[in-house]
C-alpha cells in the first residue's frame, strides 16, 4: 500500500494531473480502507467466535 501511494505522489509532481492523481488516490484510499476495514472485522469477529 506504502509502494503504491508512494507512486501516487511522485506521479502527481508531473504537471496538471496533480489534481486527478490526488482524487484517484483518494478514492483507492476510501475503497481500500473499507476493504480492509470489513475484511479486519470479519476476520477479529471470527477470532472472538472461537475464543468464547
Amino acid at each position: 500500500m506504502a509502494a503504491r501511494l508512494g507512486l501516487g505522489r511522485a506521479n502527481g509532481r508531473v504537471g496538471g494531473e496533480r489534481r486527478k492523481d490526488a482524487a484517484g488516490l483518494r478514492e483507492a484510499r476510501r475503497s481500500s480502507g473499507w476493504l480492509l476495514a470489513s475484511a479486519f472485522a470479519g476476520g477479529t469477529g471470527a477470532i472472538l467466535e472461537r475464543e468464547e
